[in-house]
């Protein structure tokens, strides 16, 4: 079962990824894009309203919900805001949410 404490986790975890690909990797000016995570599940439910609390949307396209940046890094380079958002799915995943990650360059 998802908890608002679950949430808050997987954004730590998220902000942690970026910053330590950053750390040891360091920002690409090449690779500038969007990564983000796509949760199936429905608004109106119990789980969909507290991950809309947290700055979910409505897809551009499909269903579910959507997540743009979950680390919340100001970064251009996707591939560290791909870091995050693998972070944030993983938590969300263990904790029984069916959500995915995507990327796209700019």
């Amino acid at each position: 079962m998802i908890t608002l404490s679950t949430i808050i986790a997987a954004e730590a975890e998220a902000e942690f990824a970026t910053n330590k690909y950053l750390q040891e990797v360091g920002e690409h000016p090449f690779n500038c894009g969007f990564a983000w995570v796509e949760a199936k599940v429905r608004g109106n439910s119990k789980v969909g309203k507290m991950l809309k609390e947290r700055g979910f949307k409505k897809p551009y396209v499909g269903t579910g919900l959507s997540l743009w940046n979950p680390s919340g890094s100001y970064t251009q380079d996707m591939s560290a805001k791909r870091a995050g958002a693998e972070a944030y799915a993983k938590v969300l995943r263990n904790a029984g949410i069916e959500i995915e990650v995507r990327s796209r360059l700019d």
